[in-house]
């Protein structure tokens, strides 16, 4: 039979994981591909922030947790409590969130907003990520990500 030793989840555990994380993501995927093309003409670019949510921290919990030996303490958004990351899971972030640039510098408008999201984008997802509550850092990870490169494409 199978054998794991993982938590059993409860209703009220799943309840939150689909509402709060996955239907929240999904919202504003939606809205934000929408605002792309509408107010940038650049949907496709979009995907830089949902392939680095999905991809990026989707692994950045296995990846820090079998190859994380250095751990570090970041505070939470409210400051009651602390979170313990490991560099390797943060690092697995910001090497996504650069690579998806990387795959869709073509659209971007000009140069100086392409390297302006190479310098800011990584480490602010990374950042968005590890401080994020574990339960809320998809969409928190897609609000900032969206509204981090919407700003970069409207102001230059």
């Amino acid at each position: 039979m199978n054998n794991f030793s993982a938590e059993v989840a409860t209703f009220a555990d799943v309840k939150m994981i689909v509402l709060g994380n996955m239907l929240s993501g999904l919202l504003l995927i939606t809205i934000f591909k929408q605002v792309f093309e509408t107010y940038l003409n650049l949907p496709q670019l979009a995907s830089v922030v949902v392939f680095t949510v999905a991809i990026g921290d989707g692994l950045a919990e296995p990846v820090g947790t079998y190859w994380g030996k250095k751990k570090y303490v970041v505070p939470s958004w409210n400051l009651k409590n602390r979170y313990v990351r490991s560099y390797a899971g943060s690092a697995c972030v910001y090497l996504f969130a650069l690579l998806f640039l990387i795959l869709y510098r073509g659209q971007f408008e000009n140069p100086q907003e392409f390297w302006t999201a190479v310098i800011l984008f990584p480490p602010i997802m990374t950042v968005a990520e590890a401080s994020a509550p574990h339960s809320m850092d998809t969409p928190i990870m897609m609000l900032v990500g969206f509204l981090l490169l919407f700003g970069i494409c409207v102001i230059l």
